[in-house]
C-alpha cells in the first residue's frame, strides 16, 4: 500500500538550505529539555539527597540546601535567584509594588532588634536588571 502525503514538500534554497519562512519539520517540541541536561540535573538532586545536612543524607535535598545556605549564603542566594520570575515588562499593568528585603546573616549569628530596625530604615539598594537599558 502506498501512502501519499497531502502536505506540500519543504521549500529549500538552491544550496539545500531551508527557505525563509518554511514550516518546522521534525525535532523536539518547544520546551523539551535536553536529555543530557535532565540527566545531569537528576544526578545533582541525587547527590544532594545522599549528602543531606550531615554528609550522610540527613534531611535529604532540603538538608543539603540548608547546610549550603548556612556555609555559603551567597551561593544560596545565587541559586534562589534562578527561581525568581523575571521582572515585568515596563508596559505591563502593575497594580501594586512589592518590596523584598534580603539580608545574609552568618551561621550561628543573630540580629538584635536594633540591627533589624537599622536595616529597615536604610536606603534600599535598587538593582536595575533591565537588559534593554544598555
Amino acid at each position: 500500500m502506498v501512502v501519499v502525503s497531502q502536505e506540500p514538500p519543504v521549500k529549500r534554497q538552491s544550496q539545500g538550505l531551508f527557505a525563509v519562512g518554511h514550516r518546522k519539520v521534525g525535532g523536539r517540541r518547544k520546551g523539551t529539555p535536553n536529555k543530557a541536561t535532565a540527566d545531569i540535573k537528576a544526578c545533582f538532586i541525587e547527590a544532594a539527597r545522599n549528602i543531606g545536612s550531615d554528609g550522610k543524607g540527613k534531611g535529604g535535598v532540603r538538608g543539603f540546601i540548608e547546610k549550603t545556605g548556612r556555609a555559603n549564603p551567597e551561593a544560596l542566594m545565587l541559586a534562589l535567584s534562578r527561581f525568581v520570575p523575571p521582572p515585568l515588562k515596563q508596559d505591563a499593568d502593575v497594580s501594586s509594588v512589592v518590596v523584598v528585603n534580603v539580608g545574609a546573616v552568618p551561621a550561628n549569628k543573630y540580629l538584635h532588634a536594633s540591627d533589624v530596625a537599622k536595616m529597615i530604615e536604610a536606603e534600599p539598594l535598587v538593582i536595575d536588571n533591565d537588559e534593554d537599558a544598555a
